[in-house]
């Protein structure tokens, strides 16, 4: 990999799902020919862990905590009522009739037209 690039040695620092990555860097490193020199891993992922099923449960967690947490606190409460229902209203509205979209990419500038349906919508919500 870091050979590829014409690299002698490298750093390795991973964070999250790259901590997952970086202990498959770690496990065969004495096997390449650029020297691994350091790594750092940073919220580390278990290598043993289903990290894409796993996140999809974080995220219902967080999302069911934040709608819990808002309707226990008197402003958050009053300002958004029902907060967990009109978000999965949202969902299913995008669901029946996805948004049009065009994008624009930062660097070349060209266009993308895409669609904003509610997977995609509750997807763009968790990091």
């Amino acid at each position: 990999m870091a050979e590829t690039l014409g690299y002698d040695a490298f750093n390795y620092y991973g964070v999250s799902y790259g901590t997952l990555l970086g202990q498959y860097v770690i496990a065969p490193a004495d096997q390449h020919k650029a020297k691994l020199r350091s790594v750092i891993v940073d919220g580390v992922v278990r290598a043993d862990i289903d990290f894409n099923r796993a996140g999809g449960h974080a995220a219902s967690f967080a999302l069911r905590n934040v709608f819990h947490s808002c309707a226990q606190d008197l402003k958050c409460g009053r300002a958004y009522p029902d907060l967990e229902q009109k978000f999965l209203a949202i969902i299913d509205r995008l669901d029946c009739e996805p948004v049009s979209l065009t994008l624009t990419t930062p660097n070349t500038k060209q266009p993308v037209v895409t669609k904003l349906d509610g997977l995609a919508f509750a997807t763009a919500l968790v990091p």
